[in-house]
């Protein structure tokens, strides 16, 4: 099997690395708006995420990471944060 993209860095660098991740996919006037890009960052409240957003980027975050994400888990990611744990453990 391979390994992750992520599995050789420390925690704090896994979180840096998906944290960029994201917010190179987000940090664009459509998503952006005026809300300022944070772990806080809430998918739904903040950037207006859709069920479809949020199939897309975990399937890009698939392809980028190597890893795979279920959809038992990432039905509970609401922020940047749960979204960055969840790669993480993946």
């Amino acid at each position: 099997m391979a390994k992750s993209k992520l599995e050789r860095l420390s925690a704090a660098q896994q979180y840096s690395v998906v944290m960029a991740f994201l917010i190179d996919q987000f940090d664009t006037p459509y998503w952006r708006g005026t809300a300022e890009l944070t772990a806080n960052t809430r998918f739904d409240e903040d950037l207006s995420f859709s069920y479809l957003d949020m199939a897309m980027l975990i399937n890009d975050a698939q392809e980028e990471f190597g890893i795979t994400m279920s959809d038992e888990t990432t039905d509970e990611v609401k922020t940047f944060d749960d979204f960055i744990k969840v790669v993480v453990k993946s």
